[in-house]
């Protein structure tokens, strides 16, 4: 490890997307874990403050989601969102597109309570429509 600077740089091997590696174990994983004193959560990844891969000091690591993860990497313009106007913060109808209201289809953010809506309209004209 190299410490001239805040992030404590892991020498050994690093993976393809130059994070560091010991076996086919991601380090800074192992080192969060330590820290926390236990294992991370399923679904949850380790995650940089510091936005270097191969940083392994245990204060620059986090655990989180994918999706925040990915969130963190587009506010910190490090990645380019795919989604279409990033910048919107509400749908037509006004409902928030936040994290939980908002779900993925087809690479696109769509609202969850404008589905609820459009699935119960839908289930009033059918109901409707049977003889």
């Amino acid at each position: 490890m190299r410490s001239d600077t805040p992030c404590k740089i892991w020498t050994g091997a690093l993976d393809s997307h130059g994070y560091a590696m010991q076996g086919h174990t991601r380090v800074a994983r192992e080192v969060l874990e330590k820290k926390q004193g236990y294992p991370i959560k399923e679904g949850l990844e380790c995650c940089h403050h510091c936005d270097t891969p191969a940083c392994i000091e245990a204060e620059h690591l986090f655990a989180g989601t994918h999706g925040q993860n990915i969130r963190d990497a587009v506010a910190k313009g490090r990645m380019k969102s795919n989604w279409p106007h990033p910048e919107k913060t509400h749908c037509l109808r006004g409902h928030a597109l936040v994290s939980a209201n908002i779900y993925i289809h087809l690479g696109k953010r769509h609202c969850r309570e404008c589905r609820k809506i459009r699935d119960r309209e839908l289930r009033e004209r059918r109901r409707h429509a049977q003889p």
